[in-house]
């Protein structure tokens, strides 16, 4: 049988678990988590890697874990050394630590040079895939994995086939950097590369330094606000009437933006170039 009626196929076997992370990544599914370079892309996708690695972790930027497990992290971006002092530092909890693995450029076995379209590159990470059996797998960012022109959408279609096809059934995290406005271009941009690839995933996420911009296959809220921790992490930013008040009632004792600024991060416990930012889009101009 090639196709089954509406109620035959409601009835076809199928997951029990329908989502990852609730409404944005799909059990078996994909994502396309894109953002300007530096604003926090892998930490973010590193502290969602934690509540999905650790059972104990029910929620993350305000949005249920449905299923739990192991994280396989493919970073081919930045040098070990900067990986480990600056963002695995971040994962705190003992059991993500256990369940997060992490493949680097640095490693002795990989392909070099590594381009996901040969089939070496294949072989080596879905020997991974299949040692580990991860819940999700995290790819960061997109440009490293292959030496294709990645405006040329026949390239990027057969690429996504293939990341599908070394990854499954895990989820898929795509990484990307966020493509460069022209001018007298309108909105927040959109994701390095051809469309063919934001058109086969099942969630965009446009990543700014206030919000998770979210178009997916379901009714979750198209915008999250959050902010960047004191610790470098991010949180759910759902204080943002708390923060007028505070920086309205702190302005009226200091008019020296630097004095504002250490008022703000020390009383909400967020990194400098977030107060600075909160002062700038939540303060008066004097």
């Amino acid at each position: 049988m090639s196709s089954y009626c509406i109620d035959d196929y409601v009835n076809l076997p199928a997951p029990d678990t329908i989502w990852v992370w609730d409404g944005i990544l799909p059990a078996s599914g994909s994502m396309l988590l894109y953002a300007d370079p530096k604003v926090g892309k892998s930490k973010l996708a590193l502290s969602l890697s934690e509540a999905i690695a650790d059972e104990s972790i029910d929620s993350y930027l305000g949005q249920s874990i449905k299923q739990h497990g192991k994280v396989l992290y493919i970073q081919l971006d930045t040098p070990r050394n900067l990986w480990k002092n600056n963002y695995i530092r971040y994962i705190k909890s003992a059991q993500a630590r256990k369940n997060i693995y992490i493949i680097d450029k640095e490693l002795p076995d990989i392909p070099i040079p590594f381009d996901l379209r040969t089939k070496e590159c294949q072989k080596w990470v879905r020997d991974e895939v299949d040692r580990v059996e991860p819940a999700v797998v995290w790819i960061d960012t997109i440009r490293r994995m292959h030496r294709g022109d990645e405006n040329d959408p026949t390239i990027m279609a057969v690429l996504f086939d293939i990341f599908q096809e070394v990854t499954a059934p895990a989820a898929m995290g795509l990484i990307a950097h966020k493509k460069k406005q022209q001018a007298g271009e309108v909105g927040d941009g959109t994701a390095r590369g051809s469309t063919a690839l934001t058109g086969a995933v099942d969630a965009l996420v446009n990543m700014t330094k206030k919000a998770l911009k979210i178009q997916a296959r379901s009714d979750v809220a198209e915008e999250i606000g959050i902010w960047q921790q004191e610790d470098g992490t991010w949180a759910i930013n759902d204080r943002e009437s708390e923060i007028i008040d505070f920086i309205s009632a702190a302005q009226a004792k200091t008019g020296k933006p630097g004095e504002l600024d250490k008022l703000i991060a020390e009383e909400f416990k967020v990194t400098p170039r977030t107060a600075r930012r909160w002062r700038v889009d939540f303060g008066e101009t004097k």
